[in-house]
């Protein structure tokens, strides 16, 4: 599989018209803008929210209806789902020689993961999830959308190579992508749908068969041999054909046998889960549950879960034990157990299910960040012990008291104990405690993206449980808020085991969200909360845009009360791509454009510097102890 895609500056310097300001018109608008596109906006619709919201991005726009002239200075025209293929103003932009494509369209053309698409007349939402939820389970990371939901071009810099990325791609989406390469594709049925659109069932067909039809022959296509339009398509590809039947017999794929769901192939049938316990009622949706088995299987996924062996006596029992690493943080549902007995002489068998169904919580790495937090109180203590370090500040305790060394501060001199010893005696002061730290984490879609093996958000979360307990074991209260678009996690400053028991509970709960989240919202909760001056870690990331972002208001809202910590988790691909010397014209093209961005964010921290605050850029691997350290600094110079 090949590596991670580099920046994209094949839109740089296109003028973009977005034909429709929906969900996806709004993706695109990003998605275009960051690459470096000019944008314009025209759509039907007309309303004030509409307008305060194009003025305020900067956006032009002509709201209430559009025209041929608004694709003059136009080299690029991007559809929104919602409007006809064949709408009079699509067709003029190709009579003009203007490139026609759609939200979806620019995923394909940049998305750097292998990608399942479903489609169908009906049951593509169910499939879909049932998709997703079944790579997931086998280990894969796996990113859902399309027409099930929010749109992917907005998450696209956040895939690697190593993602998967399940589609719900409904026949609007398909005709408006130029070569939708799937690399498992499944058209679940094929009935008269949308006609008023597609003027004849026929070209309906036709465009859901493209769904097939543009596959490599390492590729897999998921067709409904119950359905004689779907098992059709096997005609129109190159991909290498499962077949999925509820009653139809099928040579390879996956069917119904003696009641049993099986994956069927050269070696014989085998068993994956009885039909009385697939928990969606209807022969339809086990045809659903069949494409989704069926799509595990292409992905190269085993058929079935993880199972152990045990020897029993009659009327005994026996304990078998396993253990498992959880994708991510957060409520984990468990399913059923099936037991299979057989005798000794295998001469008789019996399946049983065990009703094991709950739900745990999966918990950040508590021993790594224990031990991580304990090696660097330690090792910050013995710097300190050898530096003699002098903390500054009213209100201190004295430690002890030493002889004067040359830099200290005359108004730490013990006169009484200088006149006794007949020599200038300094007095040692202890760390200031009990301050209010507050860990504040962005849980929005720039926390989403990659690094190394976890989200930003991982890091994050590891890097303020590594705080956590350096503060809490300082003597510090320390609070928590995690927010998307709304506050998600809020913690007031407290003390104590208890205290650090319930960061724990609220960390491992805070998960990314797809939309970008409201810094200022978040800034205005704490401020509300803590009005006394004390120490807030912000982690975050910076949107590529023009514009300043709002994280930066907020933040300077927050650094005018409080001593602010802005911490953003640098991309190592960027950083790599604005270091890398060019071998060619298009390399140098997109050289350029990371170092713009890699200088745009060094000036928006400068800036957060300006007022006060302390702004870094981290790398991932070394976040916790780059917090810590800069944690302990604070409380050494006795800042807040």
């Amino acid at each position: 599989m090949s590596t991670a895609k580099p920046i994209d500056a094949s839109f740089a310097g296109r003028h973009a018209l977005i034909l429709g300001y929906g969900r996806s018109g709004r993706a695109a608008t990003a998605f275009l803008q960051h690459r470096g596109s000019s944008v314009r906006v025209v759509d039907r619709a007309d309303t004030p929210d509409l307008r305060r919201e194009l003025d305020a991005a900067g956006i032009a726009a002509h709201l209430g209806g559009y025209g041929p002239s608004d694709l003059n200075g136009t080299d690029l025209l991007v559809v929104s789902p919602g409007v006809a293929w064949d709408e009079p103003l699509v067709e003029t932009a190709r009579q003009r020689g203007i490139e026609v494509s759609s939200e979806i369209d620019l995923f394909f053309r940049t998305c750097p993961s292998p990608i399942v698409g479903i489609t169908g007349t009906n049951g593509k939402t169910t499939t879909t999830a049932l998709v997703a939820e079944v790579l997931a389970a086998g280990g894969l990371n796996v990113m859902r959308g399309g027409n099930i939901g929010e749109p992917v071009l907005d998450r696209v810099d956040q895939l690697r190579p190593d993602a998967w990325v399940v589609l719900e791609l409904s026949s609007f989406q398909l005709e408006s992508i130029t070569s939708p390469r799937l690399h498992i594709g499944a058209v679940l049925n094929v009935t008269p749908d949308h006609l008023d659109r597609h003027k004849s069932f026929e070209r309906y067909a036709a465009i859901k068969a493209r769904a097939v039809a543009f596959m490599q022959p390492q590729d897999h296509a998921l067709l409904n041999a119950d359905d004689s339009v779907c098992l059709a398509m096997r005609e129109r590809t190159r991909g290498e054909v499962l077949a999925f039947a509820v009653r139809s017999p099928i040579d390879r794929g996956t069917t119904v046998e003696n009641d049993w769901l099986v994956i069927r192939n050269e070696a014989g049938d085998e068993r994956v889960m009885p039909v009385r316990d697939v928990p969606l009622p209807g022969e339809h949706n086990l045809s659903n549950v069949l494409a989704a088995i069926g799509a595990g299987e292409a992905a190269g996924l085993a058929p079935e879960p993880m199972a152990l062996s045990a020897g029993v006596r009659a009327r005994g029992e026996t304990v078998a034990r396993y253990q498992v690493t959880a994708a991510s943080r957060g409520d984990a549902p468990l399913g059923l157990c099936y037991v299979h007995y057989r005798s000794p002489l295998q001469l008789a068998e019996r399946w049983a299910v065990a009703d094991l169904r709950q739900t745990v919580r999966v918990y950040p790495n508590l021993k790594d960040a224990a031990r991580h937090s304990l090696y660097l109180i330690r090792s910050r203590q013995i710097e300190m012990e050898k530096r003699y370090v002098r903390l500054r500040g009213e209100g201190r305790e004295v430690e002890g008291l030493r002889e004067y060394q040359e830099g200290d501060d005359l108004r730490d001199i013990c006169w009484t104990a200088t006149a006794r010893r007949q020599k200038p005696i300094t007095r040692i002061y202890q760390m200031e405690r009990s301050q209010a730290v507050w860990l504040v984490l962005d849980c929005g879609r720039l926390m989403r993206t990659r690094v190394g093996d976890i989200s930003k958000l991982d890091s994050a979360v590891n890097a303020a449980l590594s705080l956590a307990q350096v503060a809490l074991y300082s003597g510090d209260r320390v609070g928590l808020l995690c927010y998307g678009r709304t506050v998600r996690q809020l913690l007031a400053p407290a003390r104590g085991a208890l205290h650090l028991r319930q960061i724990i509970e609220q960390l491992a709960l805070a998960q990314e969200q797809g939309p970008e989240a409201d810094h200022l919202r978040a800034a205005a909760a704490l401020l509300g909360r803590q009005r006394r001056r004390g120490l807030v870690l912000w982690i975050t990331d910076l949107a590529e845009t023009a514009m300043t972002p709002e994280v930066i208001q907020g933040a300077g809202e927050i650094a005018g009360t409080h001593l602010l910590l802005f911490v953003v988790i640098a991309n190592p691909e960027l950083q790599q791509t604005a270091a890398a010397v060019p071998q060619n014209v298009e390399q140098m093209f997109v050289g350029t454009a990371a170092q713009e961005m890699a200088n745009r964010r060094a000036l928006l921290l400068a800036k957060l510097r300006e007022r006060g605050a302390m702004a870094i850029e981290a790398d991932w691997r070394t976040l916790s102890t780059l917090l810590v350290n800069e944690y302990l600094r604070v409380k050494e110079r006795n800042q807040i």
